[in-house]
């Protein structure tokens, strides 16, 4: 196999990698990553290992295992410093920060997050100098230091205006209305709430979905164009750089054609996953944790539970002090932390969560976190801030906690949130 075959053949496995990440499958997307991983390493093809480092990064940082994404982020820095590659260096310091900055890890995350302005700054790019000034803005928030922040996040929304990136400008007014709101001034806090509502509306709308629908079939075509481009490349360095954006924008594309194609799917379960969280909040003990395995779990077969009865009875001890005693609020709670408390060892405790459960430990908690963030906001009445609620129920980050919740809900914390209104308002 001559090496643009190599070079087309590791695309592809990346791509199908990207999509099994995408719908939730990541121990598929981790094989497919793998695969072209080492087949990049094998032909010597540099540029196409650190695409690949990068991809595993963004998986396992999607995991939360932190430790194996900053060593994926780290090995592709190397590669690109020994390359002199700067847009490879740049983009995996942002990633770099950006774990860091989940780990609450503030000052090592400014560190990258400032390494990759000062980068950007040489370019001339705005879209990437409009993110690292907006992930500043996001610490300096946490770290209350309000002035510092108002001045990257005006900055970056400066930016915004001129690029007009629908997606981060979204994001901008959200920071922008929480950061008035903690500096109590209210009368700016609700224009930019404003903003950030006119704006999601409209890119909700038919018309935005006709307009995407338009760009995804002139990248495909401009995708073949762009392919035949590449493969006469010579110049090592151009040649990266454009890889490296167009797998950027096909994770893009995959994203938002899956996003369409559930559309559907999710507007028809929505009423009933909403009415049976109401239901929820009726229960005595006993039934809560009955009706937890039975809608989130699923209810085992005897027959499972027969050839398991060890594990099976080591799920219900584990479901039921989790439930009483509400381990998961500690958002530093882990596998270790379960086996001592329940007085068994790592492996039976991780194979009995799995076996009945169907998760791995952070899905399994999380299903926890995200129940009663569900019940506190049916009995909220706009007292709590989405961060205070998320901090409540034991998660650490607003990115988690959000796609947790849509996960198990079926829409955002925000969404549920007005559907309750809307439904007091019926009754």
């Amino acid at each position: 196999m001559d090496k643009t075959n190599k070079k087309k053949e590791t695309l592809i496995l990346n791509a199908i990698g990207v999509i099994f990440e995408t719908l939730g499958d990541y121990d598929q997307a981790q094989i497919y990553y793998d695969k072209a991983l080492i087949l990049a390493y094998n032909s010597g093809l540099d540029e196409l290992q650190m695409v690949g480092l990068s991809n595993l990064g963004v998986l396992y940082k999607n995991q939360e295992l932190y430790e194996e994404a900053l060593v994926m982020y780290k090995s592709a820095l190397v590669l690109a410093k020994e390359r002199q590659d700067v847009y490879v260096m740049a983009q995996n310091r942002f990633n770099i920060g950006n774990v860091f900055a989940e780990r609450l890890q503030y000052d090592s995350a400014m560190v990258y997050y400032k390494a990759v302005e000062e980068e950007v700054k040489n370019w001339d790019s705005r879209q990437e100098y409009s993110l690292a000034l907006m992930m500043q803005a996001s610490i300096n928030m946490v770290r209350e230091s309000y002035n510092e922040a108002e001045t990257q996040l005006t900055l970056a929304l400066d930016i915004q205006e001129q690029i007009n990136n629908p997606y981060i400008k979204l994001e901008l007014y959200h920071l922008l209305s929480s950061l008035y709101e903690k500096k109590e001034n209210f009368e700016v806090a609700l224009r930019y709430h404003n903003l950030e509502e006119t704006l999601k509306d409209s890119l909700n709308s038919e018309q935005q979905a006709s307009e995407i629908q338009k760009k995804i079939t002139e990248f495909e075509r401009a995708q073949i164009e762009l392919q035949t481009i590449l493969d006469q490349e010579k110049e090592r360095v151009i040649y990266t750089r454009n890889l490296g954006i167009s797998v950027i924008l096909i994770v893009l594309v995959l994203f938002i054609v899956i996003i369409f194609a559930l559309d559907k799917k999710q507007r028809k379960v929505e009423n009933e996953l909403f009415s049976a969280t109401l239901k929820l909040t009726q229960f005595n003990e006993d039934e809560v944790k009955r009706s937890v395995t039975e809608i989130y779990f699923g209810t085992p077969s005897q027959t499972l539970i027969n050839q398991n009865k060890q594990l099976w009875e080591l799920f219900n001890s584990i479901m039921e002090k989790m439930i009483a005693e509400k381990w998961y609020r500690n958002p530093e709670f882990t596998l270790n932390e379960v086996t001592r408390r329940v007085s068994s060892n790592t492996k039976y405790v991780s194979n009995a969560i799995k076996l009945f459960s169907g998760l791995n430990f952070n899905y399994f908690v999380n299903t926890f976190r995200v129940k009663e963030a569900t019940e506190r906001l049916l009995r909220d009445n706009f007292s709590m801030t989405m961060e205070e609620l998320m901090h409540q129920c034991g998660f650490q980050n607003r990115g988690t906690f959000y796609r947790a919740f849509n996960a198990k809900v079926g829409m955002t914390p925000k969404e549920f949130r007005k559907k309750v209104v809307s439904e007091r308002e019926i009754v």
